[in-house]
Formats: C-alpha cells, sequence, structure tokens
C-alpha cells in the first residue's frame, strides 16, 4: 500500500542515478581539495627555498660591502636575520632584524625591521 506508494513518488525517482552523481562530484571534489592542498604545500616550500636563497645573496652583498668600507675592528660584518631561518615550521609572516658579527661574539639588535608576507 502506502510504503509502495512512496517509493515510487519523485522524491524516489531515479535515486541510484541521483546518489551515482552526488558521490561522484563528493569525491571529485574531495580529491581536488587534497591535491590543491599538496600544491599549496609545495609552493611555499618553493617560495621559502627561494626567499632563503635571496637573504643569503643579500647578507653576502652586505657583508662585501661592509668589510670594503668599515675600518673599525669592533664589527666584522652585519647581516640581516630573520625568524623565517627556523625549520619545520608554518608561518604567516616573518620578522627581520640586523644582525652584529663582532669577533667572536654575535649579537642582535633588538628592533624590529620588517614583517612581511
Amino acid at each position: 500500500g502506502s510504503e509502495a506508494t512512496e517509493l515510487e513518488s519523485n522524491m524516489f525517482k531515479d535515486i541510484d542515478s541521483r546518489y551515482h552523481d552526488v558521490f561522484v562530484r563528493l569525491k571529485t571534489t574531495e580529491m581536488a581539495s587534497n591535491d590543491l592542498n599538496k600544491y599549496y604545500g609545495a609552493l611555499d616550500r618553493a617560495i621559502m627555498d627561494y626567499h632563503s636563497h635571496k637573504m643569503e645573496e643579500i647578507n653576502k652583498i652586505i657583508k662585501e660591502l661592509w668589510t670594503s668600507t668599515y675600518v673599525g675592528t669592533d664589527i666584522d660584518y652585519i647581516a640581516i636575520k630573520s625568524d623565517a631561518e627556523a625549520e619545520g615550521e608554518v608561518r604567516d609572516a616573518s620578522t627581520f632584524w640586523p644582525a652584529l658579527q663582532r669577533p667572536r661574539i654575535s649579537s642582535s639588535m633588538s628592533f624590529l625591521i620588517m614583517t612581511t608576507r
């Protein structure tokens, strides 16, 4: 009686086909989301590698300029340091500061230069 009529109603018409379509959309969306997470991680690592390489280049230039122009003996050279240099941490921002390399002593200056990203 009533159960057979309910199963034949429009609400359940082609239910297997509709379920299959929704299931395929769900799995496709999950796969796309997983791929985007992988791509995000790869891009973030590539950006951090690029940043690290550029900071090495900048610090090399700063050191060369410092040693060619500074005539004092109290500071060997200066460099820009960053908290982004900490490995294995995901950061939304990076803080940079100047650091002095004195003979046998490395010290950081106490002010913030820049926050980015």
